[in-house]
């Protein structure tokens, strides 16, 4: 039965959160798809047809359905119909599914915290936690999870200048933590292409900047993450008009997910074909990107020159692939641990 472990027996830091809009609480994502997906292949390995399933229960179709596809939430009754109609006897993976069914009943852990949520994020925060990799590509600003409080409470005030201030600062403090949980990874599990331009961007004032372009030459240090700085030569936002981050999974009930904000809304994509598009040209910038490191011309030499406002060396050519041992560990392709 497929569980949250990593591949490499390293286990994401994973607790309960909720999928839903905080002023109107859904339920956790992440164990309500696995559970749905473990479900279904229940079902589909007795050879049953949902509708068979459905009558022989007493759950509608238009539920299970949902149940199986991870749209709702499902109730330890009706585990307990399934269980016995799919004459499924294994105690161990009956606790697994009743366990994953009563994480998904759990409150996320930032509604315990936040009184509102910018539209959609909530999606993100309740996927996050449990990806394999999150490939980060920016254009205007330093990633949310890179940066200091103070650049982060300069820039939400910047998107959303008509919020009450506990609200932002309640916003403030999630970001940080969801930062602090990605810097205690034990495996190299972020790479982030940030644009040059986003860098230069001085949000919060001349100290704050400063502040945060220290902080991104420490984190870029860390064995958790990987960090390329986007030149202008490499033309990202003429191939791209948006930044994007993109989920990675290797559990097969979780599919690989792109998210990318307009108008301060989280949009996500899930399509196969439109994912491998993202996937794909987050690679194609990578090789046009500084390398990480730091030797001169590297990426913390490149992030300490904009720092210090001097001009920046000539491009150097490199012959650095996505895929290369020299360059940040590539994820696999989609569907590919």
């Amino acid at each position: 039965m497929p569980t949250l472990h990593e591949p490499d027996g390293n286990q994401p830091e994973y607790s309960a959160s909720t999928a839903g809009h905080v002023a109107h609480p859904g339920r956790p994502l992440a164990p309500r798809l696995i559970l749905g997906g473990q479900l279904r292949r229940l079902r589909e390995h007795r050879g049953l047809e949902i509708n068979t399933a459905a009558q022989a229960t007493g759950i509608s179709r238009f539920k299970l359905s949902r149940i199986e596809l991870g749209k709702v939430p499902t109730k330890q009754d009706d585990l307990t119909k399934l269980f016995t109609y799919y004459q499924l006897t294994d105690d161990q993976v009956r606790s697994t599914l009743r366990e994953l069914a009563h994480q998904a009943n759990l409150p996320g852990w930032w509604e315990l915290t936040s009184t509102w949520l910018p539209e959609g994020l909530d999606r993100l925060l309740s996927l996050e936690p449990v990806a394999w990799r999150i490939l980060c590509y920016e254009q205007r600003l330093i990633p949310e999870l890179l940066q200091t409080e103070e650049y982060s409470r300069a820039a939400l005030r910047m998107a959303y200048p008509d919020r009450p201030f506990a609200e932002l600062e309640q916003l403030v403090a999630l970001h940080q933590r969801r930062k602090e949980r990605l810097v205690q990874s034990t495996w190299p599990r972020a790479w982030f292409l940030v644009e040059a331009a986003a860098m230069r961007a001085r949000i919060g004032g001349d100290d704050v900047w400063r502040r945060q372009l220290d902080h991104l030459i420490e984190l870029s240090r860390l064995h958790a993450i990987s960090l390329q700085v986007v030149r202008e030569e490499a033309i990202g936002p003429a191939q791209l008009d948006h930044g994007f981050t993109y989920l990675v999974y290797t559990d097969g009930d979780l599919s690989d997910t792109v998210s990318f904000q307009r108008l301060n809304c989280f949009e996500y994509e899930q399509n196969e074909k439109q994912t491998r598009r993202y996937f794909e040209q987050f690679h194609r910038l990578a090789v046009y990107a500084e390398l990480p490191g730091d030797k001169k011309g590297d990426t913390t030499d490149v992030i300490q020159t904009l720092r210090d406002c001097r001009p920046l060396r000539p491009v150097r050519s490199h012959k650095f692939q996505s895929e290369a041992a020299s360059g940040p560990e590539a994820p696999p392709p989609p569907g590919h641990p």
